[in-house]
């Protein structure tokens, strides 16, 4: 074998080992994600309102920094629904345009992804609202 050949040998072996490190590094991110979005979801449901009571006698439930504290982690929950669904839609929009525009071979694996695109979209999108009312009969 000559050396040029053994070079594009090596080439092709390390783009592939990159290749799967990158989708290895890319399913990882992607479960990361969703789970700091299940994350987010349920931190309204555990901060329950205690009730200690301030050096002036009066109500840490009552304090702005408690409420406030409060509503941010529920609007934030309602803003990470709200980016899930929109991403969602814009990645499935972008893979379908790539479907219409594919060979007959490449539709299968571009199928595949639009189809795990919605799933997770829906999962994330839904979670939320399921784990929220599931772990409020708990406070």
């Amino acid at each position: 074998m000559t050396k040029k050949k053994q070079m594009r040998k090596g080439r092709v072996f390390y783009m592939e080992i990159f290749r799967k490190f990158k989708k290895i590094v890319l399913r990882t991110v992607k479960y990361v994600l969703v789970v700091g979005t299940l994350t987010a979801y349920t931190m309204p449901v555990y901060a329950a309102t205690p009730d200690l009571t301030l050096g002036d006698g009066g109500k840490l439930k009552d304090t702005k920094l408690f409420t406030g504290t409060l509503a941010i982690l529920k609007d934030s929950a309602f803003i990470i629904t709200a980016l899930a669904a929109i991403l969602t839609l814009v990645l499935a929009t972008k893979e379908g345009l790539k479907y219409q525009a594919a060979e007959a071979s490449e539709k299968n694996v571009i199928k595949k992804n639009v189809l795990s695109i919605v799933v997770t979209g829906i999962i994330v999108s839904i979670s939320g609202a399921i784990l929220t009312a599931i772990f409020s009969y708990f406070t």
